[in-house]
């Protein structure tokens, strides 16, 4: 069975990086207004703006924009991250495929292969503010851990955790499973998509 993973080519990426690059732009030409004496925005009015220190701060700010900006458009383009998930019943491993910077070190993708034994169970991870992705992840015997895939909704994400969980032939964490503010309607969702996994 073959997941695709997305990387990061989506939208919020870039959102953030032209808002990112706008802005430091922005304070970096303001910065040199206020070093030439001369307004290179128009609509503004730097002639009371000093160079020192207010200046040099503004074209600190601006470098710090445009290089976090033309990083993440970077990322956005290349589509770091994108790849697939490779679950092979045969070899009783999981292959995981990456795409990485492009360069003459890291020009290859990258390649990890985790066979089924070392995964101890599977997790569900809730997403956050900032990271609003749900993920599964995956124990493995050593104590580490690592994320399998991101979905934009729990639901799917445990849906998806049941179904490789029952293809490697390992356990859910029941906490990640239903937590505190586990619903009925949740519960009832989640024993439809068992009886279709079972029987599928």
């Amino acid at each position: 069975m073959v997941i695709p993973q997305r990387g990061a080519r989506n939208t919020s990426n870039l959102i953030f990086s032209i808002l990112l690059t706008l802005g430091g732009l922005g304070f970096f030409l303001t910065g040199l207004s206020s070093f030439f004496k001369y307004n290179l925005i128009f609509l503004t009015n730097v002639s009371e703006i000093a160079f020192l220190p207010q200046g040099i701060v503004l074209l600190l700010y601006g470098t710090i924009g445009l290089t976090l900006g033309s990083f993440l458009f970077l990322t956005f383009y290349w589509n770091l991250g994108a790849g697939y998930n490779l679950y092979c019943t045969k070899k009783k491993a999981v292959l995981f495929y990456r795409t990485r910077f492009p360069g003459r070190k890291t020009n290859n993708p990258l390649l990890l292969k985790f066979p089924f034994a070392t995964i101890n169970s599977l997790g569900l991870k809730r997403g956050t503010a900032l990271s609003p992705d749900n993920s599964v992840i995956a124990y493995t015997s050593n104590g580490s851990k690592f994320p399998l895939m991101y979905t934009d909704t729990m639901e799917v994400a445990r849906n998806s955790a049941m179904t490789l969980a029952y293809l490697m032939n390992c356990p859910v964490d029941s906490k990640t499973l239903f937590p505190k503010n586990f619903s009925v309607s949740d519960l009832r969702k989640v024993f439809k998509s068992s009886i279709l996994i079972l029987f599928r």
